[in-house]
């Protein structure tokens, strides 16, 4: 097993791919898409979709697979989130969060392309900035949502351009986005008013029913 240049590697079985760690050390989600040579490692059943490893203190703690991964994180509790791409003709993707055992804890599609995730050191919280698209509810804004109650936190563009990267301060209630254009955007989320989903009939956006794959 090593890790270098962002790239983790897996001997037995074998296993290549992006890796992101738990800010204590423990844990490990390493992620990759179905044209990497890493979906060898689901034997079971035809390569399609990704693949990813939960390692716990460098142990295989889960592995699963979801639709192309492109971005991963995981807190100290183990619990981890991981988005992708759903279509690349309507540039949709989906963001999931499992809790440690791999259960779904929530689920969301959306009209843009992923950027970056983050989940704050609890599990708690969990950000996600897509790429700019046509989609008016979802098109380069950042999402925070309490995975707890599943409500939507902080729906908006950061005032610097599309995140790059995120993440939570250590006692994850402050989410800090790198923003394209220079500097960093800081988010007190305890200052923050949840957003009401939107109203049945209107456009379809990242409120799918929480908790679906």
């Amino acid at each position: 097993m090593s890790f270098s240049a962002g790239v983790a590697q897996i001997d037995r079985p074998y296993f290549l791919g992006s890796y992101a760690q738990s800010p204590n050390g423990r844990f490990t989600i390493m992620w990759a898409d179905s044209s990497s040579e890493a979906a060898v490692l689901m034997e079971d059943g035809p390569k399609i979709r990704g693949n990813y490893v939960l390692l716990d203190d460098r142990s295989i703690a889960l592995t699963g697979r979801v639709e192309e991964p492109y971005c991963g994180c995981v807190a100290d509790n183990g619990t981890f989130a991981i988005a992708g791409t759903v279509d690349l003709t309507q540039l949709a993707s989906r963001m999931r969060v499992f809790s440690i055992d791999g259960s779904v804890l929530l689920s969301r599609k959306f009209g843009a392309l992923p950027e970056c995730v983050a989940v704050s050191s609890d599990g708690h919280y969990v950000a996600y900035q897509v790429c700019n698209s046509d989609h008016p509810r979802d098109g380069g804004k950042l999402t925070v949502i309490d995975v707890i109650t599943r409500g939507t936190l902080i729906k908006k563009r950061p005032e610097g351009g599309r995140a790059v990267a995120l993440r939570f301060e250590p006692d994850g209630r402050v989410l800090v986005a790198e923003c394209e254009r220079g500097g960093n955007e800081r988010f007190d989320l305890g200052e923050a008013t949840p957003i009401p989903p939107p109203q049945s009939g209107s456009l379809p956006s990242a409120h799918d029913t929480p908790g679906t794959a």
